[in-house]
């Protein structure tokens, strides 16, 4: 039987960042991980899109997604504080152009979203799921949400 404990033992040591490999542009606040192990090669990527970013900043964020994707390097794990409005429980058309464009996107790349809960809650503000999970394969069964830590407002996912 496979535990986590044999797989992390298995980890080769040239888990290395990719941002030589891809040029993630005016997609800031961007960390890309590769992880080769003998059973399974991840791409694991977090992204941070700030809520006031410009249409180059989200044509950024969507061209290293695309970019991503059409390497497919094995299971392509994307995650992060896209701050786009959108109803996922039935992805109604979202109104701006920004979040039409990451859905757009989403489906041109065949990549699924696993976050259906809030994440985000303050105060008397509407929560939204702003956090987000992209995978290229079903490789995601089950996300726990946890209590925010310290100060923040965003749910812990695991």
């Amino acid at each position: 039987m496979q535990t986590i404990g044999t797989v992390l033992d298995d980890i080769q040591s040239d888990m290395t960042k990719m941002g030589e490999d891809i040029d993630s542009g005016l997609a800031q606040h961007t960390v890309i991980t590769e992880i080769q192990s003998k059973y399974a090669h991840l791409v694991l990527t977090t992204i941070y899109r700030s809520p006031s970013g410009t249409d180059e900043n989200d044509k950024a964020v969507n061209d290293l997604i695309t970019d991503l994707s059409s390497r497919h390097r094995g299971y392509n794990i994307i995650v992060g504080d896209f701050n786009h409005h959108i109803d996922w429980s039935n992805v109604i058309k979202p109104t701006d152009k920004s979040s039409q464009q990451f859905i757009k996107t989403m489906q041109d790349n065949f990549l699924s979203q696993h976050i259906m809960n809030q994440t985000r809650v303050r105060g008397q503000n509407e929560p939204h799921i702003l956090d987000l999970v992209l995978t290229d394969d079903q490789i995601i069964d089950d996300i726990q949400y946890l209590s925010p830590l310290g100060k923040s407002d965003h749910a812990v996912l695991f």
